[in-house]
């Protein structure tokens, strides 16, 4: 072991451990995480909020994909016919609930 690696070796471990410790510039390690600009705990609260939109749009988008595919497929999907799903959402349709809701509304505001 020459001097050389040594001094590397230290200069690696210092590193690692100044990786474990809080930000110098006064954030927090949850800060510099979510919001790399975010100035208050309100901001990091709203970008918290909006990744966990983002993963319910893609978990949305996935699911609407799997059913075009198993559709044009002619593939069960959760061993449930895309057929079953399709009667069942028809049956199911609440626009007509919300046409009298939305009437019920516009005839209150008047």
């Amino acid at each position: 072991m020459t001097d050389e690696y040594i001094e590397q070796r230290r200069r690696y471990v210092q590193k690692v451990r100044d990786s474990f410790s809080e930000p110098k510039d006064g954030r927090t390690r949850r800060g510099a995480a979510f919001g790399a600009g975010a100035e208050s705990e309100d901001e990091l609260e709203t970008a918290g909020a909006f990744a966990i939109w983002k993963v319910k749009m893609l978990i949305a988008a996935m699911l609407l994909f799997a059913f075009v595919f198993c559709d044009r497929t002619n593939t069960p999907l959760f061993s449930v016919p895309t057929e079953t799903i399709v009667k069942q959402l028809k049956e199911n349709d609440l626009l007509p609930a919300m046409k009298k809701e939305i009437e019920k509304i516009q005839e209150y505001l008047k």
